[in-house]
């Protein structure tokens, strides 16, 4: 059976990247720990730089276990390859394949967000996209949780 959550709650700015915590959080308590990091970075073909640099700033002693409002920054981060706050056209494109985003969908956003293929979206602009490819998404598990 397919992971299928709904009903987000987006006035904390966080409802879609809940979607994406819970599909990593093997003890399912809500928080992201080092080894569930270290799965989602494999998981989404996140590069080893990537995974140093959100590492060491996330996980220094690797014992952390992230909130919402830390992992929803994390994930932000994990996908802003240049460090400069704001998504550009790769990144968007690295978030789909990363969240295996359908194509006709990756492509109605991409016609939207980014039809000059050179924009800069700021953070509203982010958690609004999100928004939509959380609404398109087929949500399935990526660890099977009886096994846990």
């Amino acid at each position: 059976m397919g992971y299928n959550k709904r009903d987000f709650c987006y006035s904390d700015g966080f409802g879609s990247f809940e979607f994406v915590l819970d599909m990593f959080d093997r003890n399912k308590d809500g928080l992201l720990q080092y080894d569930e990091f270290l799965d989602m970075a494999d998981a989404m073909n996140v590069s080893p730089a990537q995974i140093t640099k959100i590492r060491t700033k996330f996980f220094p002693t690797k014992r952390e276990e992230l909130q919402m409002d830390e992992f929803s920054d994390l994930f932000t981060q994990l996908f802003d390859f240049n460090d400069d706050g704001l998504l550009q056209h790769d990144e968007f494109i690295a978030i789909c394949t990363s969240l295996d985003v359908e194509d006709d969908l990756r492509e109605k956003l991409e016609t939207q967000y980014f039809p000059l293929k050179s924009e800069n979206l700021d953070t509203v602009t982010f958690l609004d996209l999100m928004g939509k490819i959380d609404g398109g998404l087929i949500h399935k598990p990526i660890f099977d949780t009886h096994k846990v």
